[in-house]
């Protein structure tokens, strides 16, 4: 595959332990994509494990280096890119099948319905104070069938769970590569700065989030508290209203209620 873009250094391995490993801790160029469809040891937030089965679902890592002003607090937009971008690709080939009610939950999964479909792990490497590397993947359940949904813990679904339709692996990754290279020149500034409040507003248009009731866990304690989100901050932290109290986090497990 070789599509020109911001992303154009295309690699495709058969099968690999983890891509973003693979594209933090080895040498690529600036804007490489690297994916496959066979990923062993795929990894998720807190170190959760992703499962990939073989020809069945995508695991697709970008890489970037030293984008021009970016601070590396917010690489939640790169996150917001890679789930915007897969949105947009299902809605694309989807849209004139299936009605899907696909959204982003924060802060890095894709859902349909109430459903788990896709998840995004974005990862920083500072190599000096000059320079730094961003990886961030995203693991994509696409042929999965119901036996083969037994095996992942959780709630997970698939694209071929929720159509009913085959969805050619290969296909799929052009499709979302072309939406990816389109979106980022949408969201790039001229002097190849990311344009933050337009990702924002695009995440807040697919999150579905805002004003729904949560009840989420405090990771120091694991008690579940119950709030309402009133917004998603400028470096994607969740803005909660609990009871007449704002308070902001930067990460947490979130189960909506309604």
């Amino acid at each position: 595959m070789n599509k020109k873009g911001f992303f154009n250094n295309i690699i495709y391995i058969e099968s690999i332990d983890s891509t973003n490993s693979e594209l933090l801790e080895k040498e690529y160029p600036d804007r490489t994509v690297l994916y496959t469809f066979n990923q062993t040891a795929g990894r998720g937030r807190f170190e959760r494990k992703w499962i990939n089965l073989k020809d069945k679902a995508l695991a697709f890592s970008i890489l970037i280096k030293n984008l021009n002003n970016f601070e590396l607090s917010k690489t939640f937009y790169i996150t917001s890119i890679l789930a915007i971008s897969c949105i947009d690709t299902i809605k694309d080939i989807f849209n004139n099948k299936k009605k899907l009610n696909i959204w982003i939950k924060w802060p890095n999964d894709i859902y349909i319905n109430n459903k788990k479909l896709a998840g995004i792990l974005t990862e920083t490497k500072v190599i000096n104070e000059n320079s730094y590397k961003i990886t961030s993947g995203i693991g994509i359940n696409i042929n999965l069938d119901s036996n083969d949904i037994k095996q992942i813990e959780g709630s997970p679904t698939s694209l071929f769970i929720e159509t009913g339709i085959l969805t050619e692996i290969q296909g799929f990754t052009i499709k979302l590569l072309e939406k990816l290279n389109s979106n980022i020149a949408i969201f790039l500034e001229n002097d190849n700065s990311l344009n933050y409040n337009l990702i924002k507003d695009k995440w807040k248009e697919y999150s579905q989030l805002i004003g729904k009731n949560i009840i989420f866990k405090l990771n120091e304690n694991n008690k579940l508290i119950e709030a309402k989100v009133i917004d998603i901050d400028d470096i994607g932290h969740i803005v909660l209203k609990i009871k007449n109290n704002k308070l902001i986090f930067s990460d947490s497990d979130i189960k909506i209620i309604f």
